[in-house]
């Protein structure tokens, strides 16, 4: 038989063993139909007496079916399918968790070179300063790090590859 467990907080909406959100707001349940978001995740709109809220389908199922651990705040999904909620695929994790997740899936990849919001340099300059520097001599750090406002700490790893490896001079 398929359990249906209720939702906190929303007594008139149960989730079943495969994740099914049902309203019981009317004389038959009915399944609910959410809606594909931008992000591609589903979404539902569910009410109670405080009125109609949306939700990721997601976290409500995560809400009714799995118990949830301290210091856990976000719904993963295990095999980073957004539209795969089913149940034994959905874990509570911290922030910190669902972000390490994603990179170790390849949903999320670090963003190289300008497109980092912190870099100081963008991709010519970095190409200026390799060129710079296949003529290396006592100085050239200080003197390259003044004239592109970063420290010659910096310069330096790009020198070595540290930083900057993706691009060639």
């Amino acid at each position: 038989m398929n359990k249906m467990m209720p939702i906190p907080g929303y007594s008139d909406y149960l989730v079943d063993e495969r994740g099914t959100i049902f309203s019981f707001r009317q004389k038959l349940p009915k399944a609910m139909c959410p809606y594909l978001t931008k992000e591609g995740y589903l979404r539902v709109k569910i009410a109670n007496e405080k009125g109609i809220k949306r939700f990721m389908a997601h976290r409500l199922i995560a809400m009714a079916r799995i118990p949830q651990s301290e210091n856990t705040v976000e719904i993963n999904h295990i095999d980073g399918i957004k539209i795969n909620n089913h149940p034994s695929n959905l874990e509570w994790v911290s922030k910190a968790r669902n972000v390490q997740h994603s990179f170790e899936l390849g949903l999320n990849k670090p963003l190289r070179g300008s497109a980092n919001g912190i870099a100081k340099l963008n991709e010519r300059q970095v190409v200026e300063i390799k060129q710079e520097l296949k003529n290396y001599r006592q100085g050239i750090l200080k003197e390259l790090g003044d004239k592109y406002g970063v420290c010659k700490e910096t310069i330096d790893r790009i020198r070595r590859g540290k930083n900057w490896a993706h691009i060639s001079a």
